[in-house]
């Protein structure tokens, strides 16, 4: 679903993510098995994933031939932090609202890949809070999401559908915005129409806190 409906590369926005910086510390929230992260310590960054399937996490480290550690987050009673040998990769598998800053810290910058279109109407504004609470000034993040009409589809599950007035609503107080990509999937018939049934708008934000 993820590989459909985000087609932008991360490497053609590293740099606005960045700031052409690297030895960054990058959160990935939701960040399932995504080569994504391999890809950023490989650029020279410190990477923390968040993703609630254990075995999701622990194919990541296999399918990219890495040695890893398990271990308990003493925190959280059923929380695992797999981590790399080099420790360049951490992994925290939790349910992502029982995580805080005084766990996973601050971070330089978020790649939001479809993790915001996952997350349910009732719990966007934790969500946001979550994020407030471990970025800061200067942080950047780009944020991935489709927009759609809801009404027109059958299957009322994520990734759930913002326009620019919900993210202006979600990050507008704290953060500057910019649209950097879109895919306008609202004409065309075939593969990427049939992934959510209905024609979209799949449209990448770079979000900078103030």
């Amino acid at each position: 679903m993820k590989l459909l409906l985000f087609m932008f590369p991360l490497r053609n926005n590293i740099d606005k993510l960045t700031n052409g910086q690297t030895g960054l510390r990058i959160l990935v929230p939701l960040c399932g098995k995504s080569v994504d992260l391999k890809w950023l310590a490989d650029q020279g960054h410190h990477v923390v994933g968040i993703e609630g399937i254990p075995k999701a996490c622990k194919d990541f480290f296999e399918e990219a031939e890495m040695n890893y550690t398990e271990t308990d987050i003493p925190e959280i009673a059923s929380g695992k932090l797999y981590k790399s040998d080099d420790g360049k990769i951490q992994i925290y598998c939790s349910d992502i609202f029982m995580l805080n800053k005084s766990i996973i810290g601050e971070f330089d910058a978020v790649m939001d890949k479809a993790s915001l279109t996952a997350i349910n109407t009732e719990e966007r504004e934790r969500y946001i809070e979550l994020l407030k609470s471990v970025c800061k000034p200067g942080t950047r993040m780009i944020v991935m999401v489709v927009e759609y009409d809801w009404e027109k589809r059958e299957n009322k599950v994520p990734p759930y559908p913002f326009s620019r007035k919900d993210i202006d609503k979600l990050y507008g107080e704290w953060c500057s915005l910019e649209e950097i990509e879109k895919l306008d999937r609202t004409s065309t018939t075939g593969n990427f129409k049939n992934v959510l049934g209905v024609p979209y708008l799949s449209i990448s934000y770079l979000v900078h806190c103030r």
